[in-house]
């Protein structure tokens, strides 16, 4: 194995990546490793400080290069915003201000008649998108659903504090950014809690509803995925089955010693009910 750490030259903050408690200790103890037969397809190995990972390490990033099997994946085209902003009352007065400009702007245009219904529809569409562009943004797919706005607006604030102390030039400066940092990493730890015990007592009363399938959906939504394990089968002597029909003989051979016994030979002693039931 090649520890990619110790192959690429960089500066002392891009190489440790553990930071104690006094915040002045730092050493690198996380590494990527990888085959010496896979050595050239790693480039470079540096640690990520600006990442918010609410940790004393860092993210260790590695870049490689390697040749893949082509794959054809179809993907949708389709865009998702995040229509949870408009629970906050300040991003729903704004996304309404904004369409309402861009409504009167288009309206002049239209009153024209001069465009035909598919250009109309093509500009109003536009104005949509644009407006959920700017005021929302594009929904990240690992976002979770249960997530509220107020939640990720701490999240933003508290990776502005983590760049406060990777640009902090003094000791001084870097402790009072460490104590706003943690400060906003405690806000968001409890801001997550509230997210998702609201959001299992939101489930929790649509499944009271008395809608079976409904119940059904929360139930496996709280229960996860389900992977069926197959485990392997033996015989007598304990070699392994591969083959279907060698596995079924198996299982008909248990059930014929299993439900085919002979009846004991001293058979326990029970007396009868005193009342039939």
């Amino acid at each position: 194995m090649i520890i990619g750490g110790s192959v690429f030259p960089h500066r002392r903050i891009h190489k440790a990546t553990w930071v104690s408690t006094d915040h002045r200790t730092e050493n690198q103890i996380d590494h990527i490793c990888i085959g010496r037969k896979f050595r050239r397809s790693m480039q470079d190995v540096k640690v990520q400080r600006g990442a918010d990972a609410a940790s004393d390490n860092h993210l260790v990033l590695a870049r490689m290069k390697m040749k893949l099997k082509k794959r054809e994946v179809k993907r949708s085209t389709r865009t998702q915003y995040n229509v949870d902003f408009l629970k906050d009352r300040l991003t729903t007065e704004t996304f309404r201000l904004t369409v309402r400009n861009k409504y009167e702007a288009l309206q002049d245009l239209l009153d024209e008649g001069n465009m035909d219904i598919y250009t109309q529809w093509q500009q109003i569409k536009e104005m949509w998108t644009n407006t959920c562009s700017e005021v929302l943004g594009k929904k990240k797919y690992q976002q979770k659903d249960w997530i509220s706005a107020d939640t990720l607006n701490k999240v933003q604030v508290r990776k502005e504090k983590k760049g406060a102390i990777n640009n902090s030039r003094t000791r001084a400066a870097k402790a009072t950014a460490q104590e706003e940092y943690t400060e906003a990493n405690r806000a968001v730890k409890n801001s997550v809690k509230t997210d998702k015990a609201n959001f299992i007592e939101d489930l929790a009363k649509e499944a009271a509803q008395g809608n079976m399938k409904q119940l059904y959906e929360i139930t496996r939504k709280f229960a996860g995925k389900y992977k069926r394990t197959d485990r392997p089968i033996k015989d007598k002597n304990g070699n392994l089955l591969t083959s279907d029909e060698d596995q079924l003989k198996r299982w008909r051979e248990h059930f014929e010693e299993l439900l085919n016994r002979p009846p004991p030979q001293n058979p326990p002693d029970i007396t009868p009910a005193e009342e039939i039931l």
